[in-house]
């Protein structure tokens, strides 16, 4: 994973930055850790197989900003879950419900650290932007779903 410059301007071309597929290679951030409700991350990555797709736009390591661009697939659900930092996040292309909220390009959303959430795709996928002060690799993901009903993908 390349590191970027925290003290001088960075540039990144979209299209010439390699693409993550869940299940296709090792990468997920620090996605192998204990989810506290007894699931773990390493069962999401599983569950996400083949339906989401990464790539990590910036990330300037500790003390600096990431940007990761990441498209899944229609009717993906993504189960209830939380990450150790704040992240904003913006919706480019497609759709996703967060409870009764319907969000679509040009809509966005905040979570805290440590705030839980989850959602499902629309039928059209969704391609979305996640904003965070902190590398990527120092994100970790603590899946609190541990009912398998729920984590059943719509589509």
């Amino acid at each position: 994973m390349t590191t970027t410059s925290t003290t001088k301007n960075t540039f990144f071309t979209r299209d010439e930055i390699p693409v993550h597929v869940t299940g296709e290679d090792g990468y997920i951030t620090a996605m192998d850790e204990e989810g506290e409700a007894g699931s773990t991350a390493m069962d999401m990555r599983a569950h996400l197989a083949g339906r989401l797709r990464i790539r990590v736009l910036l990330n300037q390591g500790p003390g600096g900003y990431s940007l990761v661009e990441s498209e899944l697939a229609p009717g993906t659900r993504v189960p209830r879950h939380r990450h150790n930092m704040a992240q904003v996040a913006l919706v480019l292309e497609g759709s996703m419900k967060h409870g009764n909220k319907v969000l679509g390009p040009g809509d966005g959303y905040f979570t805290p650290p440590e705030g839980a959430y989850s959602f499902v795709v629309g039928p059209e996928g969704c391609r979305y932007v996640e904003f965070r002060l902190g590398a990527v690799e120092e994100i970790t993901s603590d899946v609190l779903e541990t009912d398998p009903a729920r984590w059943v993908h719509a589509s």
